[in-house]
């Protein structure tokens, strides 16, 4: 499948990977778990029968979707959440990867690519790599840190608000 968004009235449906492009038509992105997800979007169930699943079947690619319709995201498994970085004194953009209510990983946008930071200490080797990326970037030398601020873009979104410091291990 394409990188094409599908919609249907407020309900917005990719396959793929999520890029800064997505953020910037939706500050919230749910990765698709399981149906009953989705019996609050006001979305046919004809219109998700032909959309969704009968792609999915034939797909191996993550399924994201965001509406601007205010929803319970209580109920989903996992969001990605866009927000405003400070790494060390710098200001970034990305989003955070949130399971379950919990913050898994923080992705930050570097150019096109995007990095992640990890809450679990057997991925404190990825995160000095992607110090060492974010260090290459900006032309700074923040190696050494172990923590990242984020705060979300344009405050709460749909009963969302998040503001605070990430810690990441790395070492």
């Amino acid at each position: 499948m394409t990188n094409k968004i599908l919609k249907c009235g407020t309900f917005l449906l990719f396959f793929g990977i999520l890029s800064r492009r997505h953020f910037e038509i939706a500050p919230v992105w749910c990765e698709y778990y399981e149906p009953s997800e989705l019996d609050d979007v006001d979305v046919s169930d004809e219109w998700i029968q032909a959309n969704l699943f009968e792609r999915l079947s034939s797909s191996d690619e993550r399924v994201f979707y965001s509406t601007s319709k205010d929803i319970d995201y209580s109920k989903r498994e996992f969001l990605n959440v866009s927000c405003e970085l400070v790494l060390d004194g710098h200001q970034l953009q990305g989003y955070l990867y949130i399971t379950q209510g919990k913050i898994n990983s923080v992705s930050i946008f570097i150019g096109d690519d995007v990095v992640d930071l990890y809450s679990s200490d057997l991925l404190f080797e990825d995160n000095l790599e992607t110090l060492s990326d974010i260090s290459e970037h900006l032309k700074a030398n923040i190696e050494n840190v172990d923590s990242i601020e984020y705060m979300q873009k344009n405050g709460a979104v749909n009963s969302i608000e998040l503001k605070g410091v990430f810690q990441f291990p790395i070492e």
